[in-house]
């Protein structure tokens, strides 16, 4: 049972990072066409987070083998 429960805790946090790259993705593009700078602080920020949780997914994988 605890390895049924890993795998859906595995799954979960990368549906987590697939829907904070479309977010990233998508408020890129929207500030794209609208040629609005102002979200740009918004869209780094979503990126740096991004990042962070796949940095912490990657060393995740690496050490549990």
């Amino acid at each position: 049972m605890q390895s049924i429960s890993q795998a859906k805790g595995k799954v979960e946090k990368y549906d987590s990072l697939v829907s904070a790259y479309d977010d990233a993705l998508t408020l890129t593009e929207m500030a794209d066409e609208e040629e609005d700078l102002s979200m740009l602080s918004e869209v780094e920020q979503l990126i740096n987070d991004f990042i962070a949780d796949l940095s912490e997914q990657r060393l995740l994988t690496l050490l549990s083998g």
